[in-house]
């Protein structure tokens, strides 16, 4: 299959390729494949999560696969526990390929404190030096995008910088393909969003942009979480 095969579930859809096309083995096998996420759990009815998990799986045998392979799903999550839930009302259970921890950082330390923990003195102290050799050709600056207008800007800033790097250079920058920036908008639109209704409860996400003088030199999106 060269295209995506889309497994269609109310007004959601699960992409997924064949496993010849993710993997190079040639079996009858589905694999979930989200081009943009880490975290590429399935999207289901929260009301009806077990009615979802089990059209999907119905629709992959329709399509005439013996297996559907979910990459990068949260084991203990929801989405995970409804298709458990009816793999084993088929008398099956679901096979773990890999697995691994993913890694995340304790922001309620002290900056200062977590920073020599996690780097030693030693790496500060060059990281401290290339940061003054860097001012010495103009102010260094650390700006953070919140608003969406302002986040809409940034966005572009990361599209650019990323365009001009190494990632450009291996064709992997989401800007050298037409569809990817227009995703990324849209996921960030999303963002702003949700945004507003996470503020206040949890946290809050926005682009965090490295400048020399005006000129920005790194970016990174992110999402900041309080309590």
């Amino acid at each position: 299959m060269r295209a995506l095969v889309h497994l269609f579930l109310s007004s959601l859809m699960l992409p997924v390729v064949s496993m010849w096309r993710a993997y190079k083995i040639p079996l009858p096998a589905l694999v979930s494949a989200d081009p943009y996420g880490s975290l590429s759990t399935p999207l289901l009815d929260r009301d009806h999560a077990a009615q979802a998990a089990r059209d999907i799986l119905h629709n992959a045998r329709q399509a005439g696969a013996h297996a559907l392979i979910l990459r990068a799903v949260t084991l203990d999550g929801a989405a995970m526990k409804a298709f458990t839930e009816v793999l084993q009302d088929g008398g099956m259970q679901p096979r773990v390929l890999q697995s691994h921890v993913r890694a995340c950082l304790d922001a309620s330390r002290d900056a200062d404190e977590l920073l020599h923990d996690a780097l030693g003195t030693k790496k500060l102290k060059e990281l401290r030096r290339q940061r003054n050799r860097l001012a010495e050709h103009g102010a260094v600056h650390f700006d953070v995008a919140r608003t969406p207008a302002e986040v809409a800007a940034a966005l572009e800033t990361f599209l650019a910088l990323e365009a001009s790097g190494w990632k450009a250079k291996r064709g992997t920058a989401l800007g050298q393909d037409a569809g990817d920036p227009l995703t990324v908008r849209a996921d960030q639109e999303g963002a702003d969003a949700m945004r507003l209704q996470l503020a206040n409860r949890r946290g809050d996400r926005g682009i965090g942009t490295d400048r020399r003088d005006a000129a920005p030199f790194r970016a990174q999106d992110g999402f900041d979480v309080h309590g």
